[in-house]
């Protein structure tokens, strides 16, 4: 059994490509040029493309089923604070900040900031479900 303690962090280093970017603007049916036009982007606020903000919270969903295997999502909410540019690297972070019993959830703190500047880009909270039999959680 593999013991996790309150303030356990998982971490993870990421550029998302424009490549990237179009298949998951394939995936979803977004078709927004902010993401990928850069004429377009010179002509706004951001002057260069963004990821989507849901690509880039999609971190805490690798960092959750690399990390705590057999977890289910139950919850997530997410504030979009800053753009993530194309090719800007990030670092995404769940945390963990306490467990809810008698249902085996925990609460889980979700951050992506830049690398660097270390602003927070994307700042969340998520209620996974974990597998009991495979996890300790000691809070």
């Amino acid at each position: 059994m593999i013991v996790f303690n309150k303030g356990d962090t998982f971490k993870l280093l990421r550029k998302f490509t424009l490549k990237e970017v179009l298949i998951f603007s394939e995936i979803c049916g977004d078709k927004n040029p902010i993401h990928f036009d850069e004429e377009f982007c010179k002509k706004t606020v951001f002057k260069k493309p963004i990821i989507f903000g849901m690509l880039g919270a999609s971190l805490f969903s690798n960092l959750l089923g690399n990390n705590l295997e057999g977890s289910i999502y139950i919850k997530q909410s997410l504030s979009f604070l800053r753009p993530i540019y194309v090719e800007e690297e990030v670092e995404a972070s769940v945390i963990i900040e306490q467990i809810i019993k008698p249902k085996d959830f925990l609460l889980l703190k979700t951050i992506v900031k830049k690398s660097l500047t270390n602003e927070i880009a994307i700042d969340g909270d998520a209620v996974i479900k974990y597998d009991k039999t495979k996890y300790q959680i000691l809070i």
